[in-house]
């Protein structure tokens, strides 16, 4: 908080880049203590600063921040669209730890949302639908085989710049392996 106050206050328009990268790690810090709607707000006010600035490498970073706290939310459907964005941006940077963690956050989302489409079909087996069931059943499979490719993917990307990412890729892929 001090230092964007500071960046604000005394270098204005020079400085909106560097704000952008301190509001990502902002966003990234308030998903972490759990606040994960202040991490949207930060994470979209830094979204906006880097596109102003044409800063494509924040703005990823900020992308997938703003990915991270849309799935802990529980908002699928905005994580996907965030953490998609913070993957062509990647790919676009060719920026090989952007691309593994991006392609890890996809995994995670997706997996969730298997978890989620396996829930609901078990609520509409019980209630008696039949076709609800069916239906439920196969985007779920198809998320899960959706998940396992992006940690796989990660995990290969991540093995090539070896960081953690690899290792969190890996892990989350044998855990849906054994699920």
């Amino acid at each position: 908080e001090a230092a964007i106050k500071l960046y604000r206050e005394k270098l204005a328009k020079e400085s909106e880049g560097a704000i952008a990268q301190l509001l990502t790690e902002q966003a990234q810090a308030y998903s972490e203590l759990g606040q994960h709607q202040v991490a949207v707000e930060r994470a979209e006010l830094a979204i906006r600063l880097a596109q102003k600035h044409q800063d494509r490498s924040t703005e990823a970073a900020a992308q997938g921040a703003l990915g991270s706290a849309y799935w802990a939310l529980g908002n699928y459907d905005a994580a996907l669209k965030a953490n998609q964005q913070s993957l062509t941006l990647a790919c676009q940077l060719n920026s090989q730890p952007y691309i593994a963690s991006s392609l890890n956050n996809l995994g995670n989302i997706f997996a969730s949302r298997a978890e989620r489409f396996r829930y609901q079909a078990t609520a509409a087996n019980l209630e008696g639908d039949t076709p609800e069931f069916t239906r439920l059943g196969r985007l779920a499979d198809r998320d899960l085989r959706i998940a396992i490719a992006a940690y796989r993917q990660s995990a290969e990307m991540g093995q090539a710049v070896q960081g953690a990412i690899a290792t969190k890729a890996q892990l989350n892929l044998n855990r849906l392996s054994q699920g």
